[in-house]
């Protein structure tokens, strides 16, 4: 019964964050938007939930090649929400800062329909608020707009602290322990004439 509840504390444990996974996210200058970000939106103002992200803009005439991460000083990424004229609005923003060698920022808006939640789900991205572009701050140089794609959201997968890894092997322990007790209890049974050996050579 011990290791039967403790092994039950540690797998019902549920967590909130989503992974939201990019589907069919093009542009209409051939661009392809792939890739995922982990977004609690439990977590408080954005972009405290945000907690990894990789997002690969490939195949395009106006954004070159390059992968949005975490790992990647000169790139960024928010989610932020806003009050617009049409109303309140959420927006995953990809940013791109300048190095000595660019002439511009590159900026992806990705406008989901709806705002985030911890629900997860499919949620169509705004192909008229959505966009990408190259621009300074100042000025937009060039810009695509989106053709269609919408985001795709589960729970995302939560690696056990070591106390739960210890929990979980202590409940596997207990469990294997009282099966043998069983098999031996089993066979005694079946042989009731042999008794334990308990007497020892000196």
């Amino acid at each position: 019964m011990l290791a039967a509840l403790l092994f039950g504390t540690v797998v019902t444990v549920e967590a909130s964050p989503i992974r939201w996974t990019l589907s069919n996210v093009n542009f209409t200058d051939g661009s392809s938007v792939t890739g995922y970000f982990i977004f609690d939106a439990d977590a408080g103002s954005p972009p405290t939930g945000l907690t990894d992200f990789r997002i690969s803009v490939s195949g395009g005439s106006l954004l070159p090649n390059f992968v949005y991460e975490h790992s990647n000083p000169l790139s960024q990424l928010l989610v932020y929400s806003f009050q617009s004229t049409g109303g309140p609005q959420e927006v995953i923003n990809a940013f791109r800062g300048r190095s000595p060698s660019d002439t511009a920022f590159e900026l992806l808006y990705l406008d989901p329909v709806s705002f985030l939640s911890s629900a997860g789900g499919t949620i169509p991205l705004d192909i008229v608020k959505s966009s990408a572009q190259l621009s300074d701050g100042e000025r937009t140089y060039a810009s695509s707009v989106l053709t269609g794609g919408s985001l795709i959201g589960v729970p995302a997968a939560t690696v056990p602290e070591p106390a739960s890894f210890l929990m979980v092997l202590i409940g596997g322990s207990l469990l294997a322990v009282g099966k043998i007790r069983r098999k031996i209890s089993s066979h005694v049974a079946q042989f009731p004439h042999c008794q334990p050996i308990t007497d020892h050579i000196d």
